[in-house]
């Protein structure tokens, strides 16, 4: 996977200059890097302003896309149309960017409240836990840096873009019913502006910040546009002493419809024990695993599944 730190969010690229975070320009960040790491072709995923780059490069540059997950932000043609409507509260919900976009310096005093910790709070008031919220509120704390943030919305107005092109790439669209930002027109807008294959899920009473507040349903959304066909539990906190238990657990995967294999919690076992996990997902024909547990353990589970033919 590759996640970067996107332009102005990292000391040693963060232009001071508004037009130095034109949309073109923060595209040809996301493709360059593919570039340099020889990556032809990939799974798109964005969230918030990343979604708004992520729609572009899916909409001018199809052929890089494997598939595409956007989450939040839809389409900026349906954002659009739902900013331009009369019917919607888009305009309310956006009424933040005009002020982002005045002169001089109230996007920034409107952000700190006074200090530094008016971001942590809003941060927290839209769902955060206190620990994301500080660490996502620090970065904001370095020179330049909240500046830099508010450049992005300086330099495009996310709800004025007209002309991109229609999504032909596979798609899923997230959003969530409490984003305090997106309107539900601007939501269901979105499928008019794709013509490949689209899935549109809807999270109820979910806020704004879904990759942190919705992890695991996110992670298994995203396992299916990847190709794995249905996701579920093959087993919690298993400490499989023996290649029968592990069968067992796999077997009951596969008759319950499942081709993925999910485990979680604190595993007892050491890597020497991981192979039985390997084989019997495989004879039970589980084609894919999510590990989500300490790292030694998830990285001696995940080479033994490729060691053992497992995706």
């Amino acid at each position: 996977a590759i996640a970067p730190d996107q332009r102005g969010y990292f000391p040693g690229a963060r232009p001071a200059n508004a037009a130095a975070y034109a949309i073109d320009l923060l595209v040809g960040d996301a493709l360059a890097i593919c570039d340099s790491l020889d990556v032809e072709q990939f799974d798109l995923v964005g969230h918030d302003w990343g979604a708004i780059v992520a729609w572009m490069i899916a909409a001018h540059y199809p052929s890089r896309v494997r598939s595409f997950t956007a989450v939040s932000v839809p389409h900026p043609e349906a954002f659009a149309d739902a900013y331009a409507s009369p019917l919607s509260n888009q305009r309310e919900m956006s009424s933040y960017i005009d002020v982002f976009r005045e002169g001089g310096d109230a996007g920034e005093k409107m952000l700190q409240g006074g200090d530094v910790g008016g971001i942590r709070q809003i941060l927290e008031q839209q769902g955060l836990p206190p620990d994301a919220a500080s660490a996502h509120a620090a970065v904001y704390e370095q020179p330049g840096a909240l500046t830099a943030a508010i450049n992005w919305y300086r330099a495009t107005h996310p709800t004025m873009m007209r002309g991109v092109p229609r999504v032909t790439v596979p798609t899923l669209f997230v959003w969530s019913t409490l984003d305090p930002a997106i309107s539900r027109e601007a939501a269901e807008g979105c499928a008019r502006y794709v013509d490949g294959p689209f899935r549109f899920e809807v999270l109820e009473s979910v806020g704004h910040w879904i990759p942190e507040l919705e992890a695991e349903t996110f992670n298994r959304m995203l396992f299916k546009m990847e190709g794995v066909t249905t996701v579920g539990t093959l087993g919690y906190g298993i400490s499989p002493s023996s290649s029968e238990y592990a069968k067992g657990v796999a077997d009951s995967a596969k008759q319950a419809g499942l081709n993925e294999g999910y485990v979680n919690g604190a595993f007892t076992f050491g890597s020497t024990n991981v192979t039985p996990v390997a084989l019997a997902m495989k004879s039970a024909g589980v084609n894919g695993v999510y590990a989500s547990t300490d790292p030694n353990t998830a990285f001696a589970l995940v080479t033994a599944l490729r060691e053992n033919g497992v995706k």
